[in-house]
């Protein structure tokens, strides 16, 4: 029962009292006189009204300052759909989630968790692990697992485009190697559309469309991929050029090779790079002993104009292996019957453990620079080099 009330029921029983008091000849009115009794009602009566107005005061809201409420007071259902009271302080700290919308709720989860299980450090190591197995032996397992690793990174890392392009690009590369082009394609060209800038992706869709036998877009694309990082791009013209050379086109491999020479840094790496440039153009040009002896033979003048001091690349069957007056090894091979007409190729001397391996009859591709014709009888060349 509260205050108000019971001032209220107070105030109702000094108001009987205050009318037994005057009216009513009771114990209390027989040892009271008229007058005192005029007076015991007026007092009874002015009490009654007190109690009154403090029961009517204590009924209102109290407007003094009050500990702070921990719960706010629920909305009437006129002013429209219940709303949930806001909870404590304590509450609001112990779960944060009872106060986050559901579609923040959400964006707040993949923001705190990482949304891939594999990092791009693994994927990368993974993938260059692969690349470096594949160029010796072909693994059929690690190719899986490669693909795989790939396809779960694209289905986790939703928000890292990044790390997504990365994978797409990795995989890409995995299709093209296996020989399925089309998901090749469809995969590196997804990169590009995440991560444009990616000179990789570039090359290796050049390398895709270059095995369709579409040089023209492989070039186009090597070309963009050198725009994007100069040095590390022309890495497709190599692909390039290790795809034309498995195909024969020495002469284009040679053109593709050129146009790296400007980004090797190492002299060492250029020098290598332009005896390969050499190599793939003498290969174009192969001819065999019998040839190069007959053009001396018919017209020493004008075979010396052609193949004098010139690197010249000859493949024919070996007749003798001997060695030199200094100890370099020699091989020869016949240019005619009976062994009377000869190209002699000298080696340099630390190319002995090559020469040790090879054998009478077997067929072998040389490189050397010609000096010309010798007693008329033989053709020397010097400074050799097996290209096979």
């Amino acid at each position: 029962m509260t205050s108000s009330v019971l001032l209220f029921l107070l105030c109702l029983a000094l108001f009987v009292l205050s009318l037994v008091a005057v009216f009513i000849p009771t114990r209390l009115g027989f040892f009271l006189k008229k007058p005192t009794r005029i007076s015991a009602f007026a007092t009874y009566f002015c009490l009654s009204v007190l109690c009154l107005v403090a029961s009517l005061v204590t009924h209102q809201p109290v407007t003094s300052p009050s500990p702070p409420v921990t719960q706010q007071p629920q909305p009437q259902a006129a002013l429209g759909p219940e709303i949930p009271p806001v909870p404590a302080e304590k509450d609001r700290l112990a779960g944060e989630e009872s106060l986050t919308p559901p579609a923040e709720k959400n964006t707040e989860k993949a923001k705190s968790i990482d949304p891939a299980a594999v990092s791009e450090e693994e994927l990368d190591k993974a993938y260059w692990a692969y690349v470096d197995g594949i160029q010796k032996k072909f693994d059929q397992k690690k190719h899986k697992e490669i693909i795989a690793l790939c396809t779960k990174v694209i289905g986790e890392a939703k928000e890292d485009v990044h790390l997504r392009a990365k994978a797409y690009l990795y995989r890409g590369d995995a299709y093209n190697i296996e020989g399925s082009r089309k998901k090749a394609a469809a995969d590196t060209e997804k990169s590009i559309e995440l991560d444009p800038k990616n000179y990789m992706a570039y090359w290796v869709l050049a390398g895709v469309r270059m095995h369709e036998g579409n040089l023209g877009e492989a070039e186009r694309l090597t070309q963009k991929a050198v725009g994007l990082d100069p040095k590390n791009g022309s890495v497709g013209y190599i692909v390039m050029a290790e795809y034309v050379e498995s195909e024969g086109k020495y002469e284009l491999a040679a053109k593709y090779r050129e146009k790296v020479l400007p980004y090797y840094d190492d002299p060492k790496k250029k020098e290598a790079a332009l005896q390969k440039i050499e190599t793939l153009r003498l290969k174009g040009h192969i001819i065999t002993p019998a040839t190069l002896w007959q053009a001396f033979h018919q017209n020493e003048v004008a075979a010396e104009d052609a193949y004098k001091n010139r690197r010249v690349a000859l493949k024919g069957k070996i007749s003798t292996i001997t060695t030199g007056v200094f100890g370099a090894p020699e091989i020869a091979f016949a240019a005619g019957p009976y062994g009377m007409h000869q190209v002699q190729c000298d080696f340099p001397r630390d190319q002995r453990g090559v020469a040790s391996k090879l054998r009478k009859g077997q067929t072998v591709t040389v490189s050397g620079v010609c000096r010309g014709m010798i007693l008329q009888s033989m053709v020397s060349l010097h400074d050799c080099a097996l290209m096979d």
